[in-house]
């Protein structure tokens, strides 16, 4: 259809009768909801059908009935932490409001509060957190404020301190156009970091997006540091950001960077030996005063979703969901890579999983000095598990699914005072999806 149907570029909308025929089309986006019923109403006239918002999506009241839908409640995406006096606490996101919000549990603790946190928006998700080295808890989300045309998406932080006192939301970038998918840690200074991108116009088919971070010293936010290159063409689209520390100090933010073909050496070197012509991940260190030069961290296809980790002694390891070489017929899988300290270019990449329908969500961690991963699996049943491996002897052990009931997804994990590791993750339950965690 877009070949057929949209030869000066896409998006475009269209509307296809019953019979196949299109009886309605136009170029671009339709983002207000008064013109498509205004085409609805041209086309086919007569009374409406009444409809009902159900997870934020507009649905015909009959289809919720049918779909027994009205009542399911959904909880996803949990960010599992451990503060400074053992507390696991889990931030997650919930639509029992009627839209998505961000809610905040305390485990364990039958007579705490649940804190809903993402007061004042219209729609919230992609909660994280972190603990600073006051015990403070740290929630950062994507939020919109308003539902009315024009409102944007921006990133919100508030702290729960040690007290249970819960601070005012604080928009940190007031953006132009949106902006998306935080990511936060503490460095070794107390120092708290946020990485997220934001949006930038692009013309009439496409938009980019630039990876930035912002810091709080304690006292105040200092101003915005952009991590992804300035002297590329505003086509570039970087996303997915994460961020991690070393235990003994150092910051590095990793993300996607969709590189489109250029002739400026810096960044043509990736593409010439590493193939680099693709969604890929790169990364850079941080510091308050801006950010060292381009890591490149890996690629094994289509690579998105990254997660970081870094060894005291200075190496980065970056895992991240592949799609694989299509050419030979190779599907999703996880892959993670090495870097030794001071290197700008990964030593050794190691496929961890290959050959499977989806990944979802590959999250580091440590247990007796050993490096381990946790992430979702999909097979080719649509059937969800939780899958585990560890790296020893120089390469990755064969995954061991270590939850299989329910469709689990998204999990987080944090090893607790007692040196054991703790599991969040999102599955299904008797009335939708279901936030839950155990010892893993």
């Amino acid at each position: 259809m877009e070949k057929q149907l949209n030869k000066n570029g896409w998006p475009f909308y269209v509307i296809v009768d019953g019979k196949g025929s299109v009886v309605f089309m136009k170029n671009g986006t339709i983002t207000d909801d008064a013109d498509v019923d205004r085409i609805l109403s041209q086309i086919a006239p007569g009374k409406r059908a009444k409809t009902s918002a159900y997870r934020g999506t507009v649905y015909v009241d009959t289809v919720l009935k049918k779909n027994k839908t009205a009542k399911s409640v959904t909880e996803s995406a949990p960010c599992l932490v451990k503060d400074r006096e053992g507390g696991l606490f889990v931030s997650y996101v919930s639509d029992r409001r009627g839209r998505n919000g961000v809610f905040l549990r305390h485990l364990g603790d039958k007579n705490a509060d649940e804190r809903y946190i993402s007061e004042g928006c219209a729609d919230a998700y992609d909660a994280v957190m972190t603990v600073d080295m006051a015990n403070n808890k740290w929630i950062a989300y994507t939020g919109l404020v308003g539902s009315a045309e024009g409102s944007k998406y921006d990133i919100f932080v508030r702290c729960l301190d040690n007290e249970g006192n819960l601070s005012d939301a604080e928009n940190l970038t007031l953006s132009d156009d949106d902006a998306m998918h935080p990511a936060v840690t503490v460095d070794s200074d107390g120092t708290l970091w946020v990485a997220y991108y934001r949006w930038l116009k692009m013309g009439f088919a496409s938009r980019d997006k630039e990876i930035y971070a912002r810091c709080y010293n304690g006292a105040r936010w200092l101003d915005e540091i952009r991590l992804s290159p300035d002297d590329l063409p505003a086509y570039e689209d970087h996303t997915d950001p994460v961020i991690a520390t070393a235990a003994d100090g150092g910051v590095t933010v990793a993300w996607s960077w969709d590189m489109h073909r250029t002739e400026i050496e810096k960044y043509a070197r990736f593409q010439k030996d590493y193939h680099a012509d693709a969604p890929t991940i790169f990364g850079r260190n941080l510091t308050m005063e801006g950010a060292d030069e381009l890591l490149f961290l890996g690629e094994a296809g289509i690579d998105g979703a990254p997660a970081l980790f870094l060894e005291s002694g200075g190496a980065t390891w970056c895992a991240w969901n592949g799609l694989g070489n299509l050419r030979r017929g190779e599907t999703k899988g996880i892959y993670t890579s090495v870097s030794p300290p001071g290197e700008c270019v990964r030593s050794e990449q190691y496929p961890v999983e290959t050959g499977v329908r989806d990944i979802c969500t590959p999250r580091f961690f440590e247990r007796r000095n050993v490096l381990g991963l946790v992430w979702a699996s999909q097979d080719n049943r649509n059937r969800w598990v939780l899958k585990t491996s560890t790296f020893e002897s120089g390469d990755w052990t064969k995954p061991e699914v270590i939850e299989k009931k329910h469709n689990p997804r998204f999990p987080s994990v944090v090893k607790g005072d007692d040196g054991e590791l703790y599991l969040a993750f999102s599955r299904d339950g008797s009335s939708g999806r279901e936030v839950v965690w155990r010892k893993m």
